[in-house]
């Protein structure tokens, strides 16, 4: 199922690059495909709040099919209930092995990352101001929290965890930059790139790490 799911993205993603107009037809499908790879490999905990993450982003994909501001917001806020679902997990996952405390060196290095990019783009947010900021606060606490748990456990899950975390900061910082700042080529197959690396190592992380412990 995992090798399937992953040439399935490939195919996906050499499409995109190619510039076939192919998102109406498989985006909605992209992150449920996760889902059934977690169903089949269920976690010992936390499946229900890793389901609804994966269902809420499945829903920010579809609201982002249309180019409309009232669905991009819906879209940004499914995206920003799946982080807190995430963020969920990942409390949970490192409270019950380790005493969740302040890094201030990870705390410092994000949040100088999270002003410094917020500085460049704020300009240009106009009536979006609230809503991206808070969106980028949340998916920000999001990569703490991944960094944290491998920081805490260097295990290959944990890494895989806190890697699709920092590629979902990356995939959203540069849609950020493509719809708010300037287009560029290539925008969106670089969204998509690391946004399902992201998604993909997110879930098979999280189905090594809980399966675990």
């Amino acid at each position: 199922m995992k090798l399937g799911i992953i040439v399935f993205y490939a195919i996906y993603l050499l499409l995109l690059f190619v510039g076939l107009i192919i998102d109406p037809f498989l985006k909605p499908i992209l992150i449920p495909l996760l889902l059934v790879y977690l169903l089949l490999n269920k976690t010992d905990r936390f499946l229900k709040l890793i389901i609804g993450a994966l269902l809420f982003s499945t829903f920010g994909d579809v609201f982002l099919l249309f180019e409309d501001e009232l669905f991009f917001i819906l879209g940004l806020g499914s995206f920003f209930v799946a982080h807190i679902l995430y963020i969920i997990v990942f409390v949970k996952g490192i409270k019950s092995e380790y005493r969740l405390t302040i890094n201030p060196v990870l705390l410092l290095s994000i949040s100088t990352y999270l002003f410094l990019f917020l500085w460049y783009l704020v300009p240009h947010l106009g009536e979006m101001l609230i809503p991206v900021i808070s969106y980028a606060v949340i998916i920000s606490v999001m990569l703490y929290l991944a960094v944290f748990w491998l920081i805490h456990s260097p295990t290959k899950p944990n890494l895989c965890i806190a890697i699709g975390a920092l590629l979902f900061v990356v995939s959203d910082s540069v849609l950020a930059i493509s719809l708010f700042k300037s287009a560029f080529s290539f925008d969106h197959f670089w969204v998509m790139l690391t946004y399902l690396s992201a998604q993909f190592l997110l879930i098979d992380g999280l189905i090594k790490r809980l399966r675990r412990t």
